[in-house]
């Protein structure tokens, strides 16, 4: 069975690096099978929409914390 990697990335108004992260982390994990998750905190940014573009699925936090 192959290795199946997950990177959960937290974020909150991170529109400035959550692409170059994503992008980075696809270029590490290409050797397996991956999967990007980002937990937003309600960015009111386009964290959301740019983490989307770059190929992650993300959902929302509940609570508080980061």
């Amino acid at each position: 069975m192959p290795t199946r990697v997950i990177a959960v990335i937290p974020t909150l108004n991170e529109e400035e690096a959550i692409e170059y992260v994503i992008n980075e982390l696809k270029r590490y994990l290409q050797a397996w099978e991956f999967e990007i998750l980002v937990v937003d905190g309600y960015s009111s940014d386009n964290t959301v929409e740019l983490a989307s573009r770059a190929g992650a699925h993300v959902i929302y936090q509940r609570g508080k914390g980061y």
